[in-house]
């Protein structure tokens, strides 16, 4: 049954009227629909969302924000899935053994890689990207969420979709506080948490930043050939950060 069904069986049935014509009496039928449709406009964006979407000026986050988005326990700040005592070996051996086995990054559960055509599972069927809210999003949340969706359906080919009883794999959109902005790199199957800090990740390009990992991209400015097109000037790089500039193996970009 169709959102729409249950919207007209809600406005329709919710009540029938006994036979004096006076008493309401709750239709059990509406309610069950109605109950269904409660439980679907927590989990997924509506109509309005998107409505509200494009009607909304778009958040953009100061200097401040971005800078504490930052996770120290994260790779790179905001990609999951490498664990902490891993990721000091992997990024020392980064740093001092380009000729390391391109694999240690992603022989795990949950590790991914840019690469779909060397890991082609860590790829998302058919463009489209499964998805489920926290409940109790505000309506602030869900248009920042909203307006990030509609910008790959404007820009690309690719379609966040409501999950469905036969979806496995889809991302799981929650909220966090003090934890930054983070996600898993590709399908990394299941159910893989995008995680947004209150106040701080509810933006269209900050939400779109994490879908992007989602997708299957890690950062740009870490690409193998990223010398090619940008100068990376480490004097400008924050005492602390300069891991998040480290060039991944040619295997993985």
């Amino acid at each position: 049954m169709t959102l729409l069904t249950y919207i007209s069986i809600i406005f329709s049935l919710i009540f029938s009227v006994s036979s004096i014509g006076v008493v309401p009496v709750p239709n059990e039928y509406a309610l069950n629909a109605k109950s269904k449709f409660d439980d679907y406009a927590e989990h997924y964006l509506l109509p309005e969302d998107f409505h509200n979407a494009e009607t909304a000026p778009v958040k953009k986050p100061t200097d401040a924000e971005i800078e504490s988005m930052q996770n120290s326990l994260l790779f790179e700040g905001d990609i999951m899935g490498v664990p902490e005592i891993e990721k000091i070996d992997i990024l020392k051996k980064l740093r001092d053994d380009p000729m390391i086995d391109e694999d240690e990054l992603f022989r795990k559960p949950f590790h991914s890689a840019l690469n779909l055509v060397t890991y082609p599972d860590k790829l998302w069927p058919n463009g489209e990207v499964p998805y489920m809210l926290e409940e109790g999003m505000t309506n602030d949340q869900r248009t920042a969420i909203a307006q990030a969706f509609d910008e790959y359906k404007t820009k690309t080919c690719v379609r966040f979709v409501p999950k469905t009883d036969d979806d496995f794999d889809y991302i799981y959109v929650k909220r966090n506080v003090a934890f930054g902005c983070s996600s898993y790199v590709g399908r990394a199957g299941g159910n893989q948490t995008v995680s947004l800090e209150v106040d701080k990740c509810f933006s269209k390009g900050i939400i779109a930043h994490e879908l992007m990992h989602a997708l299957g991209f890690f950062h740009e400015h870490s690409r193998t050939d990223r010398d090619d097109f940008v100068d990376i000037h480490e004097d400008n790089i924050r005492p602390g950060m300069m891991r998040n500039f480290e060039k991944y193996p040619r295997k993985n970009h």
